[in-house]
Order: C-alpha cells, then structure tokens, then sequence
C-alpha cells in the first residue's frame, strides 16, 4: 500500500466511520502540497472536509411509537418533508456545507434516505453507532469528524424556524 493510501485508511479509520453508503471516498478532497523537501514534487495529501454542524439523530423515538417502531424518528415527516431534511436545509441556508450525523435506530434507512447530502447542497459525514449513546456519547464518537473550534450541534427529529446564520454573530 503506498504511504497516501495508509494516510487515507488510517483517517478513515481514526474518524470510526462505518461505510454504509459506498460514496464515502466523495467525501475525501486530494490538493497538492509543496512544501520543505517535498516542494516542487507534486505530492498529494488526501483530506476530508470536517463538518461545521452535526445533527443528532441516533434515538429511538419512544414517545412516538408505535410509528417509530419502523423508521427512525428524524424521518417522520411534517407538511410532506422529513424533520431531518428541514435541518439539513436550515444548515445549508447558513452555510454549513459539511454535516455529520449520527445514526443508530433503523440507521440505514436514515442513509437511504440522505445518502451523501448532494441532493441538499452538502457533504453528509455518517457516525454510525451499534447502540444509542446518548448525546455527549454520540458527539464524542463522531468528534473526529467534527471540524476544530466552533460546530453547532441541532437535533434531527425538531421542527423550527430558527435561522441558524443568526448564530454567526456570536462566533469568537
């Protein structure tokens, strides 16, 4: 395996990401890097962007059964859209292009129905968790997808209004 190869597997394993899609390498970004001794070489490191909001949405749904016996709560759906999506689309009106999201109860039908984000004008980043754990456990699980410093963290199964471009205002 060639060095970049390892650097790109020993991220993608760092992050704990399970590949439930099959697109997770769209998610990774080569760029061309000349510095120190390798300048003028034209290596290429591989990145992957980090998400600037996460979106919680590994729960079960208890208070809403028996309709969340057989879909997740983020995808229960309020005047014809999904809870999740109207949050992956106030986040994209404030500019977050980069989204993780957690994912535990029905998990796959979660990455059915998002995939990668393109169809609502972000790169999805998926922690996958074996069992809900809880949010300061979830975040903690997917934090190395999370970007350095400020990320706004929303939960995926809420209905609002709220303008989270607002928020920008408040940033160090």
């Amino acid at each position: 395996m060639k060095p970049a190869q390892e650097r790109l597997r020993a991220d993608l394993d760092a992050a704990a990401v399970r590949d439930l899609t099959g697109p997770l390498i769209n998610n990774v970004e080569a760029r061309e890097v000349s510095t120190g001794a390798d300048a003028g070489r034209g290596l290429h490191v591989l990145t992957m962007p980090r998400a600037t909001a996460m979106i919680l949405a590994a729960g079960r749904g208890e208070r809403l059964r028996p309709l969340t016996d057989s879909m997740p709560k983020p995808l229960v759906e309020v005047a014809g859209k999904s809870l999740v999506v109207c949050q992956i689309e106030a986040l994209a009106r404030a500019g977050h292009r980069d989204v993780a999201i957690n994912a535990s109860w029905l998990a796959q039908q979660l990455v059915d129905a998002l995939g990668d984000g393109h169809a609502f004008g972000v790169r999805l980043h998926w922690s996958i968790e074996p069992e809900p754990l809880e949010t300061a456990g979830g975040i903690a699980t997917a934090r190395p997808l999370l970007a350095d410093g400020p990320v706004l963290i929303v939960s995926g199964d809420i209905w609002t209004t709220y303008d989270y471009a607002s928020l920008d205002r408040h940033r160090p």
